[in-house]
């Protein structure tokens, strides 16, 4: 059964359930009781008709009236409740009748025996048993449990119409419920029945005066609240990117940040310290600083130890540490105590250098200078001989005029070098200087490194170029522009974005396939984007935003690659002579005016093509035809 959940039913369904509750008790008491009390009735009724008849039955017995006792007998029978008469004389059965009503299966009857004792004697001389009919006993039992249904069926009516009424005296409840089951405190409501004259009426508005009051109330908090949250969140958002920025640099410093606590145990470590250790974030943390410095210097860390008051709060020192796989390596050591707000010492921090890797790059340094001085000498010998094999050769007039001037070009190498050479010279300085003012980082070092592999780059380059104007070209074959020009364009790529000068290719056809030699082609590319390059910077008034465009073409079963800049363009006086073998613009040493004089003869003389040059929009457009 399905009760609904108010309390209008609550308490109704409540009501009627203790009320049938405590008819049914009373109702079984009283069955019980009057069931008793109506047996006790019949019981009754049978022993008085049996006390009646038992004095007449001891004088007949006495006497031996037998027909007496038999007339008694059947007077008896007559009562419709008795079904039965037994008449014994001592123990001997001397009369039995029985009614028509009388039957062994039927149950509803009752047996009421009496002792006949002699008259004016206590002698018995007999006995009398009657079979005595309930069904009075049932019908009384029956009217009566009538009688209690109808009047719980009453009860229950009135009940019923009593369930009905409270409902209607608790439906303002009800309603008052409904729209505090709706509640919210920040939204605008009005609980019913708030004028009413009576206590419905003081619940409603005493309510309605809570809800403004706590509608304001709510309204401010959540202004507050979400100012409140507004900083909360400005905070949150600052932390984070403070907290970023410190894991940043904690994890991307150069150095290995070591922090330690007052135990000299391992309280965290950057990805640098662990690399060089060979460990894992989550191995190291707990681990003593004392594990990993060989037994030789535990002394000595001792001695350098931050973590007492009697020594100075900063220390360097160097140390061998050992790695995972017991490796040494060699470090060193900016050591730095962790004091908390009382002035206690806590732990320290050190920033640690790999020496190994320093010392490994001042190895590589040494070992490129070594390999400069020794390809200077291989280049010497180079071109002597490369001169004396051109002075035996008279095959080709552009072979001849370089023999000529073996000499100018052994300066012009000279003053090619001597910058380079010059700069290598400052980055080595600036990176001792560095290191001494604290300045050194990854960064720093990697840029120094870069910069300086690029001046090494450019002179093996310039050696090379030399090599290959001295050299056969090798054997011609065909083969693809596009990639080659692709492949120069790479090679430069790091100067031209340190100019901070831009490459545009375009190509408005597939087949670009010549007859030629791919190197020597390469060569000229880079060549004359080199000179875009230094047009473009050297332009007046130029911030370096420099653009170089290469386009692809086809006409008519000729092929040309175009080249242009926005360096400003060649001047209108020396247009006709860049071409012309050691012609140059740019200063004593920084050029040898052989690089379009080569890009000609390769381009021309040897795979049987042209070039020209002339001013465009914004500047240089060189243009090679196959």
């Amino acid at each position: 059964m399905k009760i609904a959940k108010t309390l209008s039913r609550k308490i109704v369904f409540s009501f009627t359930i203790i009320s049938l509750c405590v008819l049914a008790i009373i109702f079984a008491t009283l069955e019980r009781v009057n069931k008793e009390a109506f047996f006790e009735v019949e019981l009754e009724k049978a022993n008085i008709i049996a006390n009646t008849v038992e004095p007449l039955l001891a004088l007949d017995i006495y006497l031996e009236l037998n027909e007496k006792i038999e007339q008694l007998g059947r007077q008896l029978i007559e009562n419709p409740n008795i079904l039965l008469v037994r008449i014994y004389k001592g123990d001997r059965l001397d009369f039995e009748l029985q009614s028509k009503e009388y039957s062994t299966s039927d149950s509803s009857y009752f047996i009421v025996k009496k002792d006949i004792l002699q008259p004016n004697s206590n002698i018995k001389i007999g006995k009398l048993e009657l079979v005595y009919s309930s069904k009075r006993y049932k019908e009384l039992m029956q009217k009566y449990t009538e009688l209690i249904a109808y009047l719980l069926f009453g009860l229950g009516f009135i009940f019923l119409l009593l369930g009905l009424y409270i409902t209607k005296l608790l439906s303002p409840l009800k309603k008052i419920a409904k729209t505090l089951s709706l509640y919210k405190p920040d939204k605008e409501m009005k609980f019913p029945y708030g004028k009413e004259n009576n206590e419905i009426g003081l619940i409603s508005s005493a309510l309605n005066q809570m809800h403004a009051q706590v509608y304001k109330y709510t309204m401010e908090q959540k202004e507050k609240n979400l100012k409140l949250a507004e900083k909360v969140d400005e905070k949150e958002q600052i932390i984070y990117e403070e907290k970023q920025r410190f894991k940043e640099v904690f994890n991307n410093s150069v150095f290995g940040i070591w922090v330690v606590d007052k135990n000299r145990k391992t309280v965290d470590a950057n990805n640098k310290l662990l690399n060089m250790l060979k460990y894992e974030h989550n191995e190291i943390l707990g681990l003593k600083l004392n594990d990993f410095v060989v037994q030789a210097d535990q002394s000595f860390l001792e001695d350098k130890s931050v973590l007492s008051d009697t020594k100075p709060d900063k220390q360097q020192y160097e140390v061998t540490l050992i790695d995972r796989n017991n490796k040494l390596q060699p470090a060193y050591f900016y050591t730095t105590a962790i004091r908390n707000r009382n002035n206690e010492i806590v732990g320290a921090f050190a920033f640690v250098e790999d020496l190994r890797e320093k010392r490994m790059l001042q190895a590589e340094l040494e070992k490129k200078t070594r390999s400069l001085e020794i390809l200077n000498a291989k280049l010497e010998e180079e071109v002597v001989r490369e001169v004396e094999k051109r002075q035996k050769s008279e095959q080709i007039m552009h072979q001849q005029s370089r023999l000529a001037a073996m000499g100018e070009l052994i300066v012009a190498i000279a003053h090619n070098w001597r910058n380079p050479l010059n700069a290598i010279g400052l980055y080595i300085q600036d990176i001792e200087d560095a290191f001494n003012y604290g300045e050194l980082d990854e960064k720093y070092l990697h840029n120094a490194i870069e910069k300086s592999l690029t001046q090494l780059d450019y002179m093996s380059h310039t050696i090379d170029d030399f090599r290959s104007f001295f050299r056969p070209m090798g054997e011609q074959k065909f083969f693809n522009i596009e990639p080659i020009v692709d492949i120069a364009i790479s090679e430069l790529n790091t100067q031209l974005e340190q100019s901070n000068i831009v490459i545009k290719k375009t190509a408005n056809c597939f087949d670009f396939k010549i007859n030629g030699y791919p190197q020597e082609l390469e060569k000229v590319i880079q060549d004359i984007v080199k000179n875009a390059k230094d047009a473009i910077e050297s332009k007046e008034g130029s911030n370096s935003n420099g653009e170089i465009l290469i386009e692809f073409n086809t006409f008519e079963n000729t092929k040309y690659i175009s080249i242009s800049d926005n360096g400003g363009g060649i001047p209108l006086d020396i247009v006709d002579k860049i071409f012309d073998p050691y012609f140059t613009t740019k200063e004593q040493g920084k050029g040898t005016g052989l690089g379009l004089y080569m890009a000609k003869i390769i381009i021309e003389n040897s795979m049987n093509g042209k070039i020209t040059a002339q001013n465009g929009e914004n500047g240089a457009v060189f243009k090679i035809e196959f």
